[in-house]
């Protein structure tokens, strides 16, 4: 235990090897990404070897998720036993997988192919998106809000909303005299009783439809509305609203896709996808990227069995597409065309075809193996592509073209360079997934927290996405994906896309705040100082809504809101915290514009909400059952839920808020008991899944620690983050710990996973506290290794860029440190942390305005 004022901070019992990084904790099963920087076709590749696309659907892909198609290779050889899987390099998603066939050895091969190739001609729904159908205002846009029980258009996984109360806003354009009809796509994906959400369809402001979304009492039933329209008033346009009905249960009104057709449609083609071609307009609310819009695509899997006996052996190849979307067989090409596109080939021969319900497979001839003989072939899937007969040769040659593609893509690898392989390994597989999810919106570069179901902007995910990318160097692209996410800034000054995430606002606020203090820029942050100033108006209303009701629990704090983490709507902490954090931020930024008044003014509004949430910690104190006192997120009393549950923004209240002061008494009783609800050298019960870990709270969990100056557990816990990974460098957002029933929760890659693993292995090197600047102090030991190497180049701090070079001696007994410090607004201090790795046990202090170069002796 190390001594914190009254309370006594305890660090735990490290795990055995806890500098080691092997993977031991991996997930049981995972997906990996091929597609390619900013694709819109977001490939991933299950544990199986099966390649996954048009998620969400109902087709399995990997555990607990379902995709729109799935592509097996196997061989129909009977069962089959996994052996292995692996990227070809980190830098390079080609994934082999090994399976055995009886004796039998079977290895694909799949990536993506990166070569210049033919597009197919549009598809009149891919003209038509977004063509004549225009949204008004600024909807929120949950990703995968539902999972269509039954053959749909992809649109209906994705919806567009509003607050409480609000209404969804469109035009599309028509002729005077002419009718139309506008036909609209639902699809509820939470709400499950009937009446739970009930919409209104408003055309030219009379309203013209009521819709209960679940009145088939069955939520993920999607259905579509036909209602006849004309433009009323002579302007060229269609007005439409969707509002909830006046007896909904949840008032916010949601949409999922919009048709506009010149005759009228047959509505189950419109709800399976095959009308959409004759649509006059039409528009995907979710993510018109995920639809068929981009550019020509190809993904390759190269097949080769292989005959390791002295007898004779027969493989049998087959390809498997499993889809409930339309299929055609052409045979003469051996092409299998899906939604009327061609999409899947292969090289050898096809003797037989098998058609199911939801599936077709290709039974091609044997192929006769010799003892130590291997037989190649190769599996193509067009997706927008004309298609092409690839023999081994050509995709050998792909895949030798996409090794080069990606080798040289220009993505920020050598900014952190540190001498453990295993974890150098997962940062470079960290930072190229992240550049795999991400997409152009509105010509701009927009970081999405993953392929799947976080497939689009999350607020708070997405601020530490963007500061990844900020600390490896990469500050153009930051900019732009800090402007993309201030779009969404709505008129009352909030940012809310998720609704009463009213934490968004603050969180805004110091994604600001660390982009001005990283940037140096002031007059860029002078030109957002308008936005600024109505987010702090906003909190400041929304507090003094709480005001006004003195015997609420949430008085003179954010009243109740969605926690998230594994709590629902309650009065509760986490917008609390946020909004607190976000508070110091902009009183922060007034004091460094010079702005003396405004800085006075909002810093006694963060002093007036920080002394509310002092009473109310006190009033909710819980005594753990390893009696800590701590402060739970729920108000609510008795506690439903772990006292540990969904205490994320707790961890970020303490770095990067920074709202604590070191000996706080609530703070660090709330920091015992998650060091007391440990299982693999991470938090127990914290996220949703209540038998389970959330992976990468690891990082918010190690970042407490090493503000708190406890850096060797901070290490420790980022090691035991890695080991949740899966061998092919990615993370599940939860999972369950080894030996307890399998609990798999949403998509893989997570990208914030991948975005923390960043933050957390740099701030072990080079962490920012307040004007000063401290180098290694959570530095593991065993990178000390002899004729070890660490570099930092050019990462970004508060104070500017720093590089540094620290190099162990052939013998291992010294090591010579070189660093460049940050000069655009030099520290005051740069700290050497070497008490627990230098010869004589103390810290360091470098030059602030020079290069340094030391000769150390070691421990």
């Amino acid at each position: 235990m190390a001594a914190h004022g009254g309370v006594e901070l305890k660090t735990g019992t490290p795990l055995d090897r806890p500098y080691e990084l092997d993977y031991r904790f991996k997930p049981v099963d995972w997906q990996s990404a091929i597609c390619l920087v900013d694709d819109w076709q977001k490939t991933l590749v299950a544990r199986s070897g099966a390649v996954l696309y048009d998620y969400p659907g109902k087709i399995e892909g990997s555990k607990h998720h379902g995709f729109g198609a799935r592509v097996d290779v196997p061989l129909a050889n009977g069962r089959s036993e996994w052996v292995s899987q692996e990227l070809l390099d980190p830098r390079f998603p080609a994934i082999r997988t090994i399976h055995k066939y009886g004796k039998i050895e079977f290895e694909t091969v799949a990536f993506a192919a990166t070569g210049a190739l033919e597009a197919m001609p549009s598809t009149e729904a891919s003209e038509r998106q977004n063509r004549n159908i225009e949204v008004i205002g600024k909807p929120a846009t949950p990703r995968a809000w539902a999972r269509p029980n039954r053959t749909a258009d992809i649109a209906f996984g994705d919806i567009h909303t509003t607050e409480p109360g609000g209404t969804l806003e469109y035009r599309f354009r028509a002729e005077a005299g002419r009718m139309y009809f506008a036909t609209f796509g639902f699809c509820e994906g939470r709400r499950q009783e009937r009446g739970g959400r009930i919409v209104e369809i408003l055309l030219e402001g009379r309203r013209r439809e009521v819709v209960d979304l679940v009145g088939s009492g069955r939520r993920n039933t999607p259905m579509a509305v036909c209602v006849n329209a004309a433009d009323e008033n002579g302007d060229g346009w269609v007005d439409v609203e969707i509002l909830a009905a006046e007896h909904s249960e949840d008032k916010a009104p949601i949409l999922n896709a919009m048709w506009v057709f010149e005759n009228a449609p047959d509505l189950e083609e419109v709800v399976r996808g095959n009308a959409t071609r004759d649509a006059y307009g039409y528009f995907a609310c979710g993510d018109p990227a995920a639809m068929y819009t981009g550019a020509p695509r190809v993904d390759l899997v190269l097949a080769k069995a292989t005959n390791p006996t002295d007898a004779r052996a027969t493989a049998n190849p087959q390809v498997r597409l499993s889809t409930s979307f339309p299929i055609d067989y052409d045979a003469a090409q051996q092409l299998i065309s899906m939604r009327g596109r061609p999409m899947v080939n292969i090289s050898v021969p096809v003797k037989d075809v098998i058609i199911g319900q939801e599936s077709i497979n290709l039974i091609c001839e044997p192929a006769t193996l010799e003892p130590g003989e291997s037989k190649e072939w190769v599996v193509a899937i067009h997706r927008e592509a004309q298609p092409l007969e690839w023999s081994v040769e050509k995709a050998k040659q792909a895949l030798a073209d996409a090794e080069a593609y990606w080798m040289e893509a220009d993505l920020p690898y050598g900014t952190i360079l540190v001498p453990d392989e295993n974890v150098q390994a997962l940062l470079e597989s960290s930072i190229r997934n992240i550049y795999q999810a991400r997409v152009m919106r509105d010509g701009l570069p927009a970081f999405q927290v993953g392929p799947t179901c976080f497939r689009g902007l999350w607020v708070i995910d997405g601020a530490f996405l963007l500061e990844s990318i900020s600390m490896l160097g990469r500050m153009d692209q930051t900019r732009s994906g800090v402007e993309y996410m201030m779009r969404h800034q709505n008129e009352n000054g909030s940012f809310s896309l998720i609704e009463q995430h009213w934490k968004e606002t603050g969180i805004i606020l110091w994604v600001i705040d660390r982009h001005h203090q990283l940037t140096g820029d002031e007059a860029w942050l002078r030109e957002q100082w308008p936005k600024v100033k109505a987010a702090v108006g906003y909190i400041e209303s929304m507090r003094n809504g709480t005001l006004a009701t003195p015997d609420s629990p949430s008085s003179g704090l954010m009243p109740a809101g969605y926690s998230d983490g594994g709590l629902n709507r309650d009065d509760e902490y986490t917008n609390t915290y946020w909004v607190l954090v976000g508070l110091k931020s902009a009183a922060e930024m007034a004091l460094r514009l010079g702005m003396t008044e405004q800085h006075a003014a909002w810093s006694d509004l963060y002093a007036a909400m920080m002394a509310s949430y002092r009473k109310a910690a006190q009033r909710d104190l819980h005594e753990d059952g390893f009696g800590n006192k701590m402060l739970p997120i729920p108000m609510t009393r008795p506690l439903a839920n772990k006292p540990q549950k969904a205490q994320w923004a707790f961890c970020h209240a303490v770095h990067p808020g920074e709202i604590f002061a070191k000996d706080d008494a609530v703070m660090l009783g709330t920091m015992n008991n998650l060091v007391d609800n440990e299982r693999e050298g991470l938090v127990y019960g914290t996220g949703w899944e209540t038998e389970g870990v959330w992976n990468y709270f690891g990082s918010f969990y190690a970042h407490a620690f090493l503000w708190l100056g406890e850096g060797e557990k901070a290490a420790q816990t980022t090691y035991a983050f890695g080991n949740h990974a899966s061998p092919l460098g990615a993370w599940r957002e939860e999972q369950n710990v080894v030996g307890e029933p399998i609990r798999l929760r949403n998509e893989m890659p997570h990208n914030w996973a991948s975005a923390e693993f960043i933050r957390s292995v740099y701030n072990l090197v080079v962490f920012e506290r307040d004007d000063e600047l401290h180098l290694f102090e959570g530095l593991p030991t065993a990178w000390l290794k002899p004729g070890a190497t660490l570099e930092i180049n050019g990462a970004v701090t508060r104070f500017g860029k720093i590089s540094l070079t620290l190099q162990v001696s052939d013998d291992g007994k010294t090591a010579t440190l070189d660093a460049t410090p940050p000069t655009r607004t030099p520290a005051t201090k740069i700290v050497v942390h070497g008490a627990h790795w230098l010869a004589e046990g103390k810290n360091l202090e470098l030059s602030t305005d020079k290069p340094n170069h030391l000769v150390l002796k070691l421990k």
